[in-house]
């Protein structure tokens, strides 16, 4: 039952990257069309996005190089982690 794909450092820090751009993209849309929504804001450097939602709490997704993955701080779910999954182009949760 091991979903773990081995990445080369390269290839994560690739397809990390790019599931990151994209995610901060398409938030960026979503909050820019939807002025009603106040008090939001996304930013992403260093590797690190954070999705403000106001009164709703902070997200922050991030990469841990060392275990290959993504881990997402939800303040309603507490922390995530995710694989990535070749087989499926898809960043799996743990």
């Amino acid at each position: 039952d091991n979903i773990k794909c081995e990445l080369s450092r390269n290839e994560f820090e690739h397809i990390y990257e790019e599931t990151l751009d994209s995610l901060c993209e398409n938030l960026e849309v979503l909050l820019e069309s939807h002025p009603e929504i106040k008090g939001c804001d996304i930013s992403y450097g260093d590797g690190v996005l954070t999705l403000s939602l106001g009164a709703h709490g902070t997200y922050v997704i991030n990469r841990q190089t060392p275990n290959k993955q993504i881990w997402l701080s939800s303040p309603l779910s507490g922390p995530k982690r995710y694989d990535f999954n070749g087989s499926l182009n898809a960043w799996i949760y743990k």
